[in-house]
């Protein structure tokens, strides 16, 4: 998996919906190790904002043949725009390459709908 490349703005498009995320701002920008917080949008197929999304954030970490992540909870809150959330309190316990996977969830909170995963390559501090 190769890092992507941060910038504000940057998006990604689900497979299975076309539901579309993209990061508005991080902070710090570029992702680094220890807090990181994200502003998102996200949008549906047609570009409309989705408004009340059930929003899980996984981060994983690959070593050698394990992958970890880190189990700290975070907080992501819908915003007073329209399809914005904010992630915070998104811990990356070490540097080295993480994929952050963004997945929108049916409304028992369950069910994956669709997802998009970044990777991002977290800098020491």
């Amino acid at each position: 998996m190769a890092p992507d490349i941060y910038r504000p703005g940057i998006d990604k498009v689900g497979a299975k919906t076309g539901v579309r995320v993209a990061i508005l701002e991080a902070v710090p920008a570029p992702p680094s190790e220890e807090d990181n917080a994200w502003r998102l949008l996200v949008t549906d197929a047609n570009g409309e904002p989705v408004n009340d999304a059930k929003i899980v954030v996984i981060r994983t970490m690959k070593h050698g043949d394990s992958t970890h992540g880190d189990p700290r909870p975070m907080q992501v809150s819908p915003l007073s725009t329209p399809g914005e959330y904010q992630i915070e309190e998104m811990w990356l316990n070490m540097p080295g390459l993480w994929k952050i996977t963004i997945e929108l969830r049916a409304e028992d909170g369950q069910t994956a709908v669709d997802s998009v995963d970044f990777s991002f390559c977290a800098v020491d501090r």
